[in-house]
């Protein structure tokens, strides 16, 4: 999903995707996490805040995705759903297929921006502050 439109060409199921059916949610909670920790804003009452406010979020997403790719896929997304685990991979059925990470790593420019710019952040907080 980009923005607020869903779609999809087809199942992509290989690569990451072969794995864990939201690796980039869950790659945005790790990194999430990881801020938040560095923060050093009362990290211990803030996890606790941030991994619900995450997983409320990324639920609503997901729900939202998951009855788009049932809705369009049919049977096809209901076997990948059935065998490939939501958040927590499952190493043993990674498939390189024709899955590109370079590809991936394109659609990601946001990403990096976002990342930067918090790390760009927490510098200038320790700098000046």
């Amino acid at each position: 999903m980009r923005g607020n439109e869903i779609t999809a060409d087809y199942i992509l199921d290989k690569g990451l995707y072969s794995i864990i059916r939201h690796p980039l949610y869950a790659g945005n909670f790790f990194v999430g996490f990881g801020f938040t920790l560095l923060s050093g804003f009362y990290p211990v009452f803030l996890l606790p805040i941030y991994s619900f406010v995450f997983f409320v979020y990324y639920y609503l997403i997901v729900r939202e995705e998951e009855k788009y790719l049932n809705k369009k896929f049919g049977e096809k997304f209901l076997s990948y759903r059935e065998k490939t685990p939501a958040v927590f991979p499952a190493f043993k059925r990674w498939n390189e297929g024709m899955f590109s990470i370079q590809h991936a790593l394109k659609l990601e420019i946001s990403t990096y921006l976002t990342t930067v710019s918090i790390c760009v952040s927490l510098l200038m907080k320790s700098l000046f502050f």
